[in-house]
């Protein structure tokens, strides 16, 4: 096991519950059950002296309930583009066999572990509009966009030459 590991980039997480995920509360899935995909941009990340820089991973998981009562599955998913010793680097980080909270509960909650796929992986995020896309290989392609909320919200207009009075409407975005 490498001594040091890091990882930053950008993170998708996407379910099949309503937004607000309740299983990120310990609640009950919208469902019934759980499924859901996570993936990840690695922008600058290294596993003791190998480079994890630019790679992608992702997961497919499925948990019979709730998320912390565990039973889950997970389907790894390590960017084709990766080195044998970069896929095994990765592999051990999300194993939790290295360390790192969150990767320690996945393995804790999702015990049936399938064998890693090893495929192209698009992954795009874009944080100002906070949307995402993710495509693995040749399976169904996910998205993902903030949720809107109705809100108030100031609407200038011109009244006269010399004054502005705001109105309110309803917007969406």
């Amino acid at each position: 096991m490498a001594d040091t590991w890091a990882i930053k980039g950008a993170w998708f997480k996407n379910c099949n519950c309503d937004p607000g995920c309740p299983c990120d509360f310990n609640q009950a899935p919208t469902h019934g059950q759980c499924e859901g995909i996570i993936a990840m941009r690695v922008d600058e990340g290294h596993f003791g002296d190998v480079p994890l820089d630019g790679l992608k991973f992702a997961g497919a998981a499925w948990w019979p309930g709730r998320i912390d009562e565990g039973n889950g599955h997970i389907a790894p998913i390590v960017d084709e583009s990766a080195t044998e010793e970069q896929r095994q680097a990765l592999l051990t980080i999300l194993s939790g066999q290295a360390g790192g909270t969150l990767f320690e509960i996945f393995s804790a909650v999702c015990p049936h572990v399938r064998e890693p796929t090893f495929a192209p992986i698009d992954f795009e995020f874009d944080i100002g509009s906070r949307s995402g896309h993710l495509t693995v290989g040749d399976a169904p392609t996910d998205s993902s966009t903030q949720v809107r909320i109705a809100r108030r919200r100031p609407r200038w207009r011109r009244r006269s030459r010399s004054r502005w009075a705001e109105s309110s409407t309803t917007s969406t975005s």
